[in-house]
């Protein structure tokens, strides 16, 4: 692919995997972030897991009411990539507001997946952005995007 090139990191550069965090589990779909830190400077890198268990239009509305709720309690960059990436998972996730990258990722059966994003004020929502000029800018981990003791539901919550 044009304009990428495969980096090695260093050991250094790694991020570890740090928690699991399983938001909701129900008989509709489950939803998680995946938390890895860098062990060099702490900062973070979340990975949102969706999977449906069935899908119907009132299922999706469960879905996107929740993810509202979720995206609203944290701000932190989301990356995202499909075991199957088809026009349906496309439409799926960009409704989601991931936003495609021009980064991939190799999985460990070799296959390349296109990494998406999800963060406030970036994506294909926001037609202000340049896309060449604020990927390079845009801060894709933060420390402290999530505490220390995870998320936690809220009394009375779902």
């Amino acid at each position: 692919m044009a304009g990428w090139t495969a980096q090695r990191l260093t050991p250094e550069e790694h991020f570890a995997p740090h928690a699991y965090h399983v938001l909701i589990d129900n008989d509709e779909y489950g939803f998680a972030i995946e938390e890895h830190r860098r062990p060099s400077d702490g900062q973070q890198l979340l990975i949102a897991h969706l999977r449906f268990k069935q899908f119907t239009p009132s299922v999706m509305k469960h879905c996107l009411r929740d993810w509202r709720l979720f995206r609203q309690c944290v701000q932190a960059p989301l990356f995202a990539w499909g075991e199957e990436q088809d026009d349906k998972w496309v439409r799926f996730v960009t409704r989601l507001g991931f936003s495609p990258l021009d980064s991939w990722i190799v999985c460990k059966n070799g296959e390349r997946r296109q990494l998406y994003l999800n963060a406030p004020g970036y994506g294909l929502h926001n037609a202000n952005l340049d896309p060449e000029r604020d990927h390079q800018q845009l801060p894709v981990v933060r420390s402290a995007a999530l505490p220390d003791a995870g998320l936690q539901r809220s009394p009375g919550g779902p």
